[in-house]
């Protein structure tokens, strides 16, 4: 009877324990703070800039190809 009670008692704190570890529910809060985020990171970004050059420099490089027959 001990090791039932003791296995109940152990089955509880650990479902306690998994309900305290969930996420918190997302907020507008938190999107409008994610969405600034991004927006500084496009704004000031050198690997964005240079992802910028890349993809421009790839589709330039692509169309010329294509011209060219190649």
């Amino acid at each position: 009877m001990k090791k039932i009670i003791a296995g109940f008692l152990a089955g509880g704190l650990i479902a306690s324990l998994v309900v305290l570890n969930l996420p918190r529910p997302i907020t507008n809060k938190d999107i409008n703070a994610e969405a600034i985020n991004a927006i500084l990171w496009v704004q000031t970004s050198a690997e964005y800039r240079a992802l910028c050059y890349q993809a421009y420099n790839t589709a330039l490089e692509r169309v010329r190809n294509a011209e060219s027959g190649d």
